[in-house]
């Protein structure tokens, strides 16, 4: 009995730990998320807006364009730093909720949907190739990494409440 306690200390010490490393991950795609889209503005490719932004310089005022991309910006890294928080919280045992968790599904399945845009891209095998590809490969990791977040989460909130059910 007391061996299966040590093997659940030790995969609830694991499973924090992966929390704090896998929140401190969401951050370091906050950042490349808001690296990318201030590189995309600044660089002011026409082509690559058309792309990325489907604008077409004569017909909408740019402004607007950078407004909405603005605002999409900081709700993305505001999301992930609320989430990166809420996991290194719970990893260092000083929070509980589900909230982060919804809002981690949420970007999960956004990330999803531009891995599936940027792997149809892939396709046109034109002079962005390896953009498309560097683009499709970091995102595949955002999603791996989101869902590598909610799983480990809900086995330790298993864990715990096992753990408090069988001391209780």
């Amino acid at each position: 009995m007391e061996i299966a306690k040590q093997t659940q200390e030790a995969l609830k010490r694991r499973l924090q730990d992966s929390l704090v490393i896998i929140g401190s991950g969401i951050l370091v795609f906050g950042a490349w998320s808001l690296i990318k889209v201030l590189l995309l503005i600044f660089m002011q490719d026409v082509e690559t807006q058309r792309h990325f932004f489907y604008v077409d310089q004569g017909k909408e005022p740019m402004y607007i364009v950078y407004t909405a991309i603005g605002i999409i910006t900081f709700l993305d890294l505001a999301s992930r730093l609320f989430i990166c928080f809420s996991a290194r919280a719970e990893g260092f045992g000083r929070r509980r909720g589900y909230a982060y968790l919804v809002i981690t599904g949420l970007m999960a399945i956004l990330s999803t949907l531009s891995v599936i845009t940027s792997a149809r891209a892939l396709a046109a095998l034109d002079a962005s190739f390896f953009d498309r590809i560097v683009t499709l490969t970091i995102e595949a990791t955002s999603v791996f990494i989101l869902v590598l977040l909610i799983v480990n989460s809900i086995r330790l909130k298993r864990l715990e409440r096992s753990t408090s059910q069988e001391a209780g």
